[in-house]
């Protein structure tokens, strides 16, 4: 049914009107929401199931920081997502150890205490990961940490990689798996994208 003003202009009712509006606004912000694009994930190998997730741009940097088994020092691995996959970029640590130390790629340097090895390029579809008792391992992209060890029990091997994802998906993952059930757009970044 149209309705018509005295000057002979027409409008919808007041609901549809409001439907309209309703439509308008959700199916942009669904097309938003549900669009696939790169993310980095977290996945435990046994059962393959999805304990992290956040949307990663094209040559976004990302830090995996542990303690070394051994030594007990600090590690930094510096990594950057390039063409769908993860690169690794840099090695820090503080100290000698097991599988640490200069093996005749990219630059080695020393600053503040810290041995760097940089100039790397060194590309892994899958970065499989053993989460340590001790370690703490640590990824941090955007200034968001997520430790390990909150979602997945020490000994489990986890794989990381980047896959297309949808910023929901990435949402409702973080959601549910957050220690006190918190998390959502602060842990997992999906509304800054």
């Amino acid at each position: 049914m149209v309705i018509y003003c005295k000057m002979g202009c027409s409008f919808l009712p007041k609901k549809l009107t409001l439907a309209g509006l309703v439509l308008a606004v959700a199916f942009p912000a669904g097309m938003w929401l549900l669009q696939p694009r790169p993310a980095l994930v977290v996945e435990e190998t046994r059962g393959a199931r999805t304990v992290w997730a956040v949307p990663a741009r094209e040559g976004e940097t990302f830090y995996l920081r542990y303690i070394h088994s051994v030594n007990r020092r600090r590690v930094e691995d510096t990594y950057r997502v390039l063409g769908g996959e993860i690169v690794l970029t840099e090695t820090r640590f503080e100290a000698q150890g097991a599988g640490l130390g200069y093996m005749g790629e990219g630059v080695e340097s020393a600053r503040n205490g810290w041995t760097i090895i940089s100039g790397l390029h060194r590309r892994l579809p899958v970065l499989y990961l053993r989460v340590g008792s001790i370690a703490d391992h640590c990824l941090v992209i955007r200034d968001t940490e997520f430790h390990l060890w909150d979602r997945v029990p020490p000994f489990s091997l986890v794989a990381i990689r980047v896959r297309p994802l949808d910023r929901l998906h990435c949402w409702v993952i973080s959601w549910r798996g957050q220690p006190g059930g918190y998390g959502g757009a602060q842990a997992s970044g999906f509304l800054l994208r």
